[in-house]
């Protein structure tokens, strides 16, 4: 039986006649009963009474009496705390959604602890962003907790918070699983949310959890996180696994622990081998710069030309000295033989300046001919050699774009047009795609190659088709010129920055716009996509290089940059590399996951354009004063300035197979360089140097009389490594002191 206002009403008449309870229907007679009673408890305001209450909510079949006894525990809960926990209590361990939205209707009530109101915030309020202050009193508040409020509270984090979600099932499962997923998702997490991990982690290892410790210390290997790494240290942890447990003491400098860990250094070269590239980059600057070089000279030789591969131009430099010093010319000249052509030359430069003759005939006209080539090429290094120049139908080349494929460049220009070419030939298409407005400043093909995007001077982005060229939809919004382009791999999403300050996301290709993920007072100038989609960077007139994790466009990183504004940006095609540079002429390096710097370069101009080579190892430029420069990125060093265009440059690109470089001028003209000779010329002569030697003939016939000897030069040590390989049959392994460098 329900006990509503009605029978309310008429029990209080009943009463004003002095009715006794004899004469009520037994029914409302009970309802009156405990009416009565939880007016009584309420009075009382007891522990015992508190707890009566309580139970009268959890076990009587009333809904109304369960409610009047509800508004009581609320009533007492402004004076009594006993009262709050009990509600708490009912809200959280016992799973009562009545009691949690009763709380929700009374907000003024204080929780009892910090931890519980935050376990309730994420329970009762799921349409609404989680506080960020309160995700640590969270954390704290699931690790106190049963199993049965952990789930619960997992279940409710997996749409609101999926990043602490991961955290919190690592912390609770405490299996290999959940802490490689979160070691997985850590790059895409913030600041706030990797000081979280960093915190929890630690605080688990110290309560006996060595999976944490083991977190903890891949955050250091794998992402550098030297605050990681500093707390792991500081702990005493590290991993289990003795080959991770090496490389972890390696790479923080613990060079005692290492020592006695790794006498013989076989886990260090076992890390090394299992490292992707990156790491294995990471290791070897740390060996040169602090001189721990002796792993080397135990480098297994099975797996050698990994490592001959993998050296920077300062390790050839450095190899080359120390060589040097030791007089190991014997050791030289079998490292000139496997080398890059470009540090062959100096060592058979090196050697020729000795008395030292290789040992047997062969290899002694072998000697001669090399050092040939090298005479007349020691005095130049291999550079871009002009393939053509492209016209432009205007006299003003604003912005350049080449299809995912490489077959179709467009370029951008103050007039309405988009002026079209079909590549490689560089034959012009006509007529040119007409835009409605004019002067466009930024391009985008869609990843598919079905859409190119431009951004013109009336603030719109208008999409054509790239086969006809017809304009299928105009997306507007933005209150000053886009300056940044740039499309998901997926198709799905563009993202435009502007001069308004703000970076926006539409649905694509036909929009509408999405969200806003960024709004500033100030320009932005660039806007770039990782390779794989996972990252947006972008930078403008505040002089900082904003990243964020997509999808959910998660703030990673804000990096200083300097003070003057950043003008352009660009990422590696195959990496984790970013560089930015303004009107400093100051270009800098990043690793955009990981946020740690990599180069800082200088220049004598505003830089205006930028493309990083997917090898990571060359960096291209074009400035205000119409320099193109070839940049050596482990060096930081120019490796080549191309002839003057006497125009600003406006755009660079790299074709798909990264052997031409495509640069637009302010003057309407495009130069497509060839970079054949400059990359050959830096790579180790290949362990199948039969199938390269049909290739490099061909070339060498074909080529500028400024290359022939670099080719010729390769060519001769192409020829004998064949030699070498067909008369033993197999590769056979060459063990180089010191630096021990080996060679198939």
């Amino acid at each position: 039986m329900s006990f509503d206002e009605a029978d309310h009403q008429h029990l209080l008449r009943l009463l004003q006649n002095r009715a006794t309870l004899n004469e009520l229907p037994p029914a409302l007679a009970q309802q009156l009963l405990l009416y009565g009673a939880i007016t009584l408890l309420e009075e009382e305001a007891s522990p015992q009474a508190i707890q009566a209450l309580s139970s009268c909510v959890l076990n009587t079949p009333s809904a109304n009496i369960q409610q009047r006894a509800l508004n009581a525990l609320l009533n007492l809960a402004r004076k009594h705390p006993q009262a709050t926990q009990a509600l708490y209590f009912m809200a959280l361990d016992l799973d009562r959604p009545e009691v949690r939205k009763a709380l929700a209707s009374r907000p003024h009530l204080p929780a009892p602890t910090p931890q519980q109101e935050a376990a309730l915030t994420l329970l009762q309020e799921r349409s609404k962003p989680f506080p960020t202050d309160k995700i640590q009193t969270l954390t704290e508040y699931f690790l106190a907790s049963q199993p049965a409020i952990r789930q619960r509270l997992l279940q409710a984090a997996t749409t609101r918070l999926p990043n602490w979600h991961i955290l919190a099932r690592a912390l609770d499962e405490q299996s290999p699983q959940a802490y490689q997923q979160l070691l997985q998702a850590y790059p895409h997490f913030d600041e706030s949310q990797r000081a979280l991990v960093r915190n929890n982690l630690l605080s688990a290892f110290a309560q006996g959890q060595q999976l944490a410790a083991d977190a903890l210390c891949e955050l250091f290997l794998q992402y550098e996180d030297a605050t990681a790494g500093a707390l792991a240290q500081q702990a005493n942890c590290a991993p289990r696994d003795p080959i991770r447990r090496a490389l972890f003491f390696f790479l923080s400098q613990q060079w005692q622990a290492y020592q006695q860990l790794d006498f013989s250094h076989t886990l260090l070269n076992n890390a090394y081998e299992q490292a992707a590239k990156p790491l294995r980059q990471r290791i070897l600057t740390l060996s040169r710069y602090s001189g721990q070089v002796d792993w080397l000279q135990t480098r297994p030789g099975n797996t050698r030309q990994r490592l001959l591969r993998d050296l920077s131009d300062a390790d050839w430099q450095t190899a080359l000295e120390r060589l040097s010093q030791r007089n190991d010319w014997s050791a030289l000249w079998q490292l000139a033989l496997a080398a890059p052509p470009l540090w062959g030359v100096r060592i058979l430069l090196r050697l020729s300046e000795t008395s030292w003759q290789p040992p047997t005939t062969a290899e002694q006209d072998l000697f001669t001919t090399l050092l040939h080539h090298c005479q007349a090429i020691q005095s130049s290094t291999p550079q871009p050699q002009r393939l053509k120049t492209l016209q432009s139908a205007v006299d003003s080349i604003t912005c350049l774009t080449l299809s995912p494929g490489g077959r179709l460049l467009i370029a951008g220009s103050t007039d309405h047009t988009l002026q079209r070419w079909q590549m490689p030939q560089g034959k012009p298409l006509l007529p040119p795609l007409y835009a409605p407005a004019a002067d466009t400043r930024a391009l985008a093909f869609s990843p598919d190659g079905q859409f190119l995007v431009a951004a013109l001077n009336d603030h719109t982005l208008r999409i054509f088709h790239s086969d006809d060229g017809h304009v299928v939809k105009t997306l507007s919004g933005h209150h000053g010129m886009v300056r940044g382009l740039a499309i998901t791999p997926d198709n799905r999403t563009l993202f435009s920055a502007s001069f308004d300050g703000s970076i926006r996301a539409w649905r694509f290709p036909l929009g509408p716009e999405q969200r806003k993920l960024a709004e500033i007072e100030q320009e932005w100038f660039g806007l770039a996509l990782s390779a794989d989609g996972q990252y947006l960077l972008a930078g403008g007139s505040q002089g900082l290089l904003h990243v964020w994790s997509l999808p959910e466009a998660t703030p990673l990183h804000t990096l200083s940059i300097g003070s003057a504004p950043l003008l352009c940006l660009t990422v590696s095609p195959s990496g984790q590399l970013c560089a930015s540079a303004g009107r400093s002429g100051e270009i800098l390096l990043h690793n955009f996951v990981s946020g740690q710097p990599r180069a800082h370069l200088t220049s004598t101009a505003p830089i205006t354009a930028l493309c990083i080579h997917p090898n990571e190892q060359l960096l291209f430029s074009g400035d205000r004063q119409g320099n193109l420069t070839v940049w050596n990125i482990s060096t930081a060093q120019p490796l080549a300035v191309l002839p003057n265009q006497g125009h600003p440059i406006t755009g660079l690109l790299l074709d798909p197979s990264g052997q031409q470089l495509i640069a637009s001028m302010a003057n309407g003209k495009i130069t497509i360089w060839q970079l054949g000779s400059l990359l050959l010329a830096r790579l180790p002569i290949e362990n199948d140097p039969q199938r390269a030697l049909n290739e490099q003939q061909a070339q060498l016939e074909q080529a500028d009389p400024s290359e022939r000897d670099w080719l010729a030069l390769r060519l001769e040590l192409l020829r004998w490594k064949a030699r070498f390989d067909i008369a033993l049959a197999e590769p056979q392994p060459i063990q180089l002191s010191d630096f021990d460098i080996a060679i198939e």
